[in-house]
């Protein structure tokens, strides 16, 4: 990245000396043809040789001269300005890369967990529930910590910070792994309130909707999760399987395959849409997407398929 901005640097300073040695060449142009006053007019007033220059570039032949000098004066702004923007966007993902966490400066992930995925025609598609978080600024947590201690440190971090919008969102990630929804909905909240651009905060919660069959609320917060993270499929899944509840199918076909674009291979969303375009009475569309999943591997688009193929 040095390199890059040393030789950036060069390139510039060799741009603005070009510039100057050419303006140098017009402004004594500039004093021959029109005398001392409007020479040093040109000196004082940079622009003015400038336009003096291209004003009477053929009488004068100064074409090629003013050419060259365009040439390097706009390369040199644009270099600068490139330069301006390209090296805060190198510092900052270079310093984003060294973080550990997702959340804060002091908050690394641990490992995903993942449920089974069923789609069904009367239920939304559940997806993977993101990672719960831990601080890295207190003690490591035991291996064999059990759920309900590492919930009791939780408890001592949100009492002593009540602002610590990570231990919030560890500790709602473990009451959903107890279902004990409630509490859980409850610190997703209240960390969405900290700090409310965290997309999977927003994502825990939706599925936790889903699961307490609030479902308008649902859709809320995976439209949050998409705007924070527009290629994020397992949001465009769940929304679509929620879509699909509320009767919303149109929707509910839209989003899956917004998810099948980001991840095209997917199985699972493939029987998801089929069993709606089946429900919609789209049967040819149902039995194209029923095939395609059926090829993967999954079982129940066989059996899609199949009494799609009867019916």
């Amino acid at each position: 990245m040095h390199f890059v901005i040393i030789g950036l640097g060069i390139l510039i300073a060799l741009c603005l000396i070009c510039s100057l040695v050419y303006w140098i060449i017009v402004v004594v142009r500039l004093f021959k043809e029109k005398g001392a006053i409007h020479g040093i007019l040109g000196i004082v007033i940079s622009l003015y040789p400038y336009i003096w220059g291209w004003i009477k570039h053929k009488e004068l032949k100064l074409t090629k001269t003013m050419l060259i000098w365009t040439i390097s004066y706009v390369l040199a702004m644009v270099l600068s300005i490139g330069m301006a923007i390209f090296v805060p966007v190198m510092f900052a993902d270079k310093m984003t890369k060294n973080l550990p966490g997702v959340m804060q400066q002091s908050v690394k992930r641990q490992g995903i967990v993942t449920t089974k995925r069923p789609p069904r025609k009367s239920t939304p598609r559940s997806a993977r529930q993101k990672a719960a978080v831990m601080t890295v600024d207190k003690k490591p947590v035991p291996k064999a910590m059990t759920s309900e201690q590492e919930i009791k440190m939780l408890d001592e971090l949100i009492k002593g910070d009540g602002n610590n919008a990570a231990a919030l969102y560890n500790r709602a990630w473990l009451y959903a792994s107890k279902n004990d929804f409630e509490k859980a909905v409850k610190d997703y909240t209240k960390a969405i309130q900290i700090d409310k651009g965290q997309a999977d905060v927003y994502f825990n919660r939706g599925l936790l909707y889903v699961k307490m069959k609030k479902y308008d609320l649902a859709v809320k917060d995976f439209d949050e999760a998409i705007k924070l993270k527009p290629r994020d499929a397992d949001a465009y899944c769940n929304r679509g399987g929620v879509n699909n509840q509320l009767g919303n199918m149109d929707f509910s076909i839209k989003d899956y395959t917004e998810a099948l674009k980001i991840r095209p291979n997917d199985a699972d969303t493939l029987y998801s849409r089929g069993v709606v375009y089946q429900f919609m009475g789209n049967k040819t569309k149902a039995i194209e997407d029923f095939k395609k999943a059926a090829k993967m591997g999954h079982k129940k688009a066989r059996e899609g398929l199949r009494q799609a193929s009867k019916s």
